[in-house]
């Protein structure tokens, strides 16, 4: 993908900079969703269900007052919404000729790193079973988690653990990030953590030092942003920064942007908008929702559709940035109305494990009851369509083997929640005792036990806290 440069486009509006910025951080939406055709259920209090965003261009036009302006949108956006999050909070205070350089300063930095994504090839991208060599984990603070209580229903969480404690603990969940932590350090994995500046202290007690350990100022009422996995993807040496989906998660990219940037792996984009003619269409991607795979001929790339699922206007943008030979395979997911604990399934890696290759052959887990196991989409590029495809036929293409994990007793947030450490290893839930023990004795996995009920709680596992930052 060869992309015109950010600066270059700044510098032929350079008058209109800083109406832009004000226009990118308060932009025109529309929002289009269903809850009206749901009306029977008034006074229930819907879950979150999801919504398209989109923006008229001749919006764009009224407010900024040239027909140049969507273009000098999408690159302000593409600049803003990529700055470190003490950068984007100092920008909004800023005027005039500051906040000129403040976009010049970092379109430029941008700038550099985009050119290395043009430059990608498939054989520079990592698959889920990679060894991995450093692991992100960010750790909540008491400003973020207080807001779930009294409002479990809209955040989605469970006001118990499956233990039956109350959730969320702050605590709980912080010795729970950590001995995820520890078991990777025992594994040879580096760790970092983010921990709010508020709970600084705490985490350097409770965790003995043994992390490298940066501190932020975390945005309060994120309560869901310690879940590591979601708001960015890592296949090849830079992130890619995502958009989140609902609106309680909405704001939690910025932070991640930070951690980057301050640990030296600038993102390289983060897809924003796509052209749908009179408007530009919001894309829509979560970390928890992309398994890449390796199958003998080279790699497929699966995301899950859902209410938080990654929609077309996303797929679009990452089939012109990724190299042209991956496929990419939209995988439905199984929704809600009502009742999200019966048939909710919000990201793909909650109900799709691929372990890789092990005991000679290359093995994905998958629950068919979730997934749309006998219709998987193919996203085609060319014509920004899709085609139905059975997973079965697709596996076989790739050389994969399929299985179904056992149910019984397991939860299903975590039941094939795994973080792959390569080589036939995961650091699972115990929890899921009977999938554990099938996952040994079927197929030869060596497995790590790390109990995590406060984070099933909130809806994630060892793999939704966890995001890969490096590969061995």
């Amino acid at each position: 993908m060869v992309w015109r440069p950010l600066t270059q486009v700044l510098e032929e509006h350079a008058d209109s900079l800083a109406s832009a910025v004000r226009v990118v951080l308060n932009p025109p939406l529309i929002r289009i969703g269903y809850a009206e055709s749901l009306t029977k259920l008034r006074g229930v209090g819907l879950p979150p269900q999801p919504e398209r965003t989109l923006v008229r261009k001749q919006d764009l036009v009224k407010r900024l007052g040239f027909e140049g302006a969507v273009e000098l949108f999408l690159a302000v956006d593409q600049v803003v919404s990529l700055l470190p999050l003490s950068v984007l909070e100092s920008l909004k205070r800023m005027e005039g000729d500051e906040v000129v350089e403040t976009l010049f300063e970092w379109s430029e930095k941008m700038d550099r790193v985009r050119s290395e994504v043009g430059r990608l090839r498939v054989e520079d991208l990592r698959s889920e079973d990679d060894a991995k060599r450093r692991v992100l984990l960010v750790a909540p603070g008491r400003r973020q988690l207080e807001v779930v209580k009294g409002e479990w229903r809209r955040w989605v969480w469970s006001p118990r653990t499956l233990r039956g404690d109350p959730a969320p603990d702050h605590e709980a969940w912080m010795e729970e990030l950590i001995g995820i932590g520890n078991a990777l350090l025992e594994e040879g994995v580096r760790v970092v953590f983010a921990v709010d500046e508020d709970d600084e202290e705490r985490f350097l007690e409770l965790s003995g030092r043994r992390f490298e350990t940066v501190t932020v100022r975390m945005p309060p009422g994120k309560a869901k942003i310690g879940y590591a996995r979601d708001q960015s993807v890592v296949w090849f040496r830079l992130p890619i920064i995502c958009n989140m989906a609902l609106e309680i998660r909405v704001g939690e990219e910025p932070l991640y942007n930070e951690l980057y940037w301050r640990l030296g792996l600038p993102p390289a984009l983060r897809p924003r908008w796509v052209n749908r003619g009179e408007h530009l269409e919001r894309c829509v991607l979560e970390g928890g929702n992309f398994i890449l795979v390796r199958g003998d001929d080279g790699y497929a790339l699966f995301t899950g559709m859902g209410v938080r699922g990654t929609n077309a206007a996303a797929l679009k943008t990452l089939s012109e940035t990724l190299p042209p030979e991956l496929p990419i395979y939209a995988v439905p997911l199984s929704g809600y109305i009502k009742d999200w604990r019966a048939t909710g399934t919000v990201h793909l890696d909650v109900a799709v494990l691929y372990g890789g290759r092990v005991g000679g052959q290359n093995v994905m887990l998958v629950d068919p009851g979730r997934i749309g196991f006998y219709s998987v989409l193919r996203y085609l590029p060319e014509q920004d369509a899709f085609v139905p495809e059975e997973l079965g036929q697709v596996a076989r293409s790739l050389g994969i083997t399929l299985d179904e994990p056992p149910r019984k007793g397991a939860s299903r947030i975590t039941m094939v929640n795994a973080l792959n450490l390569g080589g036939g290893k995961l650091v699972v839930d115990p929890y899921n005792e009977a999938v554990n023990r099938y996952l040994e004795r079927e197929w030869g996995f060596e497995l790590v036990e790390v109990p995590v009920p406060q984070l099933d709680a909130g809806g994630g596992g060892v793999r939704c806290a966890t995001r890969e930052i490096e590969y061995a």
